[in-house]
């Protein structure tokens, strides 16, 4: 989410869209890779309870990506 638009309860409404589709679709976790430069992500989704799986290798200059998953 922009930062202008940060705050407004948009990522929080696609969070949960998301976890009703997958839901819905007869899955049970969402996984995702991010970086540790975006810090407000990583705070989002350890506030709506994703839990860290560990790192991946990523590249020289930005190192590891952080893998995440939440069990629905």
């Amino acid at each position: 989410v922009l930062p202008e638009y940060r705050k407004a309860g948009i990522a929080k409404k696609l969070s949960e869209y998301q976890e009703k589709w997958v839901k819905a679709n007869g899955l049970h976790r969402i996984k995702f890779k991010t970086q540790n430069k975006f810090k407000n992500m990583l705070i989002f989704a350890i506030k709506n309870g994703f839990s860290i799986l560990g790192t991946v290798p990523y590249d020289e200059d930005e190192g590891f990506k952080i893998l995440l998953e939440k069990k629905l």
